[in-house]
């Protein structure tokens, strides 16, 4: 089993006993899935399991819990998609509000980050992030991530299109 510590945080494997009433809560919460593609269904503890079943069956995803060091709080999760070019894709979801603003998706980001090049000896990780999504987009710059991109008018959130930042690193040392 994958243990990843920080000073604050800890991560270990997502499994089907983490789909609780909470982590539905935040699935569910308009303000938590805002910007998330989740937002489009309403979800239900058996959907959620679906899911995650999924997410971990496939043996190119990594999905992790974030939990608080001194509470063991579950609060968010963050996943790895390899895909076959020894790229990474990740995604991070920070479901308990009062965490927001306190640099935790920062923190997230750099750790697994730094633990897929290590690992998984991957070249590269990349991150899409809506424009609105200011936390996200300052959360990965924070992390090392640069933009590379942007796609205008690429989602919809309530009646109108905004643009997504494309975000990447490379692992150091990798030509």
């Amino acid at each position: 089993m994958t243990y990843i510590e920080t000073s604050r945080l800890v991560f270990t494997e997502l499994n089907l006993d983490d789909v609780t009433d909470k982590y539905l809560n935040w699935v569910n919460d308009p303000e938590v899935n805002n910007y998330l593609e989740t937002r489009h269904q309403k979800h239900t503890i058996e959907s959620l399991r679906h899911y995650v079943r999924a997410i971990i069956k496939n043996q190119n995803n990594h999905f992790f819990k974030i939990i608080v060091k001194n509470t063991h709080e579950h609060i968010g999760n963050i996943k790895v998609n390899i895909n076959n070019y020894n790229v990474g894709n990740i995604g991070i979801m920070i479901g308990v509000k009062s965490y927001w603003g306190k640099g935790i998706g920062t923190e997230s980001i750099d750790a697994i980050t730094t633990w897929a090049f290590t690992h998984l000896e991957l070249y590269k990780m990349e991150a899409g992030c809506y424009e609105q999504n200011f936390a996200s987009l300052k959360a990965f710059l924070k992390a090392g991530f640069v933009v590379e991109g942007f796609l205008q008018g690429h989602v919809v959130l309530g009646t109108r299109r905004y643009g997504c930042f494309l975000l990447g690193k490379l692992s150091q040392g990798k030509l």
